[in-house]
């Protein structure tokens, strides 16, 4: 089948049906502009049309009013033969060939993390295929490509552009998240950023704002972890009520070690983030309090980080969480979670460890890394994300990133204080329901 990209361009004001961030109803300002709305303006050949026309009843109109909001200039796909029709925010097409379904995807960053994901979907076969990736190093980027049948971008926005790429996968460093999915989300094009979403809660906000204000779900972010077999497994149980009900989650985030550079903000914005996620996840529930103890550090650090670190959070149902977060454990990577509750426990982790050397040596048994613990769970992210990408329902969406955020910021806060930190989210747009 040969597929052609359609262009939807709105040109009458916001409707009411994504509503607000923050405010979980229409937006008070989203007039409707005059007019008889967008056409469709037949192509000059049936395999290269580029057109607008309204599509009735989607994410960011009003009802049955042919109105899109102003900032949604999707970038869609259709097929040459068939008929179209509105499924999850997405035109599908009923016609007779399948056999060409493989979505095109570009990747921003090539190190270890975005060379990992470039095998990743080179693997996936008819689902998808790597059209090309881009980074400052540009050797690199030419390494990667050329494994992956791939080319290489001139540039970010060059990729990000490029007609061929339907979906971004951003692994490149974290303050580029937010600038690199806001371009993709201003193309009309899905993206899948590493975690965190961004650096910051503002940045974070301004992606709830860009897709609130399209009506559409287009960022994916990356907490792997619920991926995870073992953390799957212990999901079902807390949701099945195996335990009771839940009261206290106890968890262990433990790395080898990391670079001298790495500080304290680091520990809670990049490593912890993931507990929060999980913790958010596991028990379908908002962090509303936190704080954090700082026991004795580990003699052998030597630059400004204060390791391990004892975190605590407070779940809005009453939960307690406690993380141990130790950066530079040396004996290997080494991830633990347990939950107990009202009529039993569940765990997961390493149960046939019971001797760690005295010098912290890496013992065997024990993954190096985080990219080897948790590769079947990258596996499966990627495969699902390039599922997903035909209804717009990431399983980790913008807001969950953003609410991880704002529960690392106010463990920021913590470590400056020594005090216990509040922390509110707000309400949840509907678009995020």
């Amino acid at each position: 089948m040969e597929w052609t990209h359609l262009t939807v361009k709105p040109d009458i004001g916001r409707g009411a049906g994504a509503g607000s961030r923050g405010s979980g109803g229409a937006d008070p300002s989203g007039a409707d502009s005059a007019g008889s709305g967008p056409t469709l303006t037949p192509p000059n050949r049936p395999q290269n049309a580029i057109c607008a026309l309204p599509v009735r009843g989607a994410p960011g109109t009003n009802g049955d009013q042919d109105e899109m909001t102003p900032h949604a200039l999707l970038t869609l796909r259709f097929a040459r033969h068939g008929t179209m029709s509105m499924a999850g925010g997405v035109v599908r097409t009923n016609a007779c060939e399948q056999e060409d379904d493989v979505v095109g995807i570009g990747i921003i960053g090539t190190g270890r993390q975005g060379s990992d994901h470039a095998q990743r979907i080179a693997s996936l076969g008819d689902k998808a295929r790597l059209v090309a990736v881009h980074d400052l190093d540009r050797s690199l980027a030419g390494s990667v490509a050329a494994r992956c049948q791939a080319r290489v971008a001139e540039s970010d926005q060059a990729l990000i552009d490029d007609p061929e790429v339907e979906a971004v996968i951003i692994a490149s460093n974290t303050e580029t998240h937010v600038p690199f999915v806001l371009a993709c989300i201003e193309a009309g094009k899905p993206v899948l950023t590493e975690k965190p979403l961004g650096i910051t809660v503002p940045t974070c906000e301004r992606v709830l704002d860009a897709e609130l204000a399209a009506g559409r779900r287009f960022t994916t972010v990356g907490f792997m972890r619920r991926y995870d077999p073992e953390y799957g497994r212990l999901k079902a149980t807390v949701d099945e009520g195996a335990i009771g009900t839940p009261l206290v989650m106890h968890c262990i985030h433990r790395n080898p070690s990391v670079p001298k550079t790495f500080a304290t903000r680091q520990t809670l914005t990049d490593t912890v983030i993931h507990e929060i996620d999980i913790a958010r996840w596991l028990l379908d529930d908002e962090i509303v309090s936190v704080a954090l103890e700082k026991p004795r550090h580990r003699p052998s650090v030597t630059h400004q980080l204060a390791d391990p670190l004892l975190v605590r959070l407070e779940a809005r149902s009453g939960v307690r969480v406690d993380v141990e977060v130790f950066a530079n454990a040396g004996y290997g990577y080494d991830v633990r979670c347990e939950v107990l509750g009202s009529e039993g426990y569940v765990a997961m982790g390493p149960r046939d460890h019971d001797l760690v050397t005295v010098e912290s040596a890496p013992q065997q048994g024990f993954p190096r890394d985080w990219l080897e613990r948790f590769r079947p769970a990258y596996d499966a992210e990627i495969s699902n994300w390039v599922d997903s990408l035909a209804n717009d329902r990431p399983t980790a969406s913008a807001w969950d990133g953003y609410a991880a955020t704002v529960v690392a910021e106010a463990l920021v806060r913590a470590l400056q204080t020594g005090h216990r930190e509040a922390v509110s989210v707000g309400p949840r747009p509907e678009l995020y329901d």
